[in-house]
């Protein structure tokens, strides 16, 4: 990996989870505020692959590595 940018944001979502807002307050309490919450995003950068590398295998190992992440912190 070239490079992971991992900041956590506030966001608002509506009751079906749709992204409403971002918010840049970040005196906000997310205590007082019921649809606003405090989520952690990641982006990922990966280095040019090699020939005869298949990007898809990538994707598969990252996808079960954060299925992983979300069945530990839901337990």
């Amino acid at each position: 990996m070239n490079m992971v940018v991992h900041p956590q944001l506030l966001v608002r979502r509506d009751v079906t989870g749709r992204m409403i807002e971002v918010i840049d307050d970040e005196s906000l309490s997310v205590d007082t505020q019921p649809d606003v919450a405090r989520e952690s995003w990641m982006h990922v950068e990966v280095d040019r692959l090699p020939d005869g590398d298949d990007p898809s295998a990538i994707v598969e190992d990252i996808q079960r590595v954060l299925r992983d992440v979300r069945e530990a912190v839901e337990d």
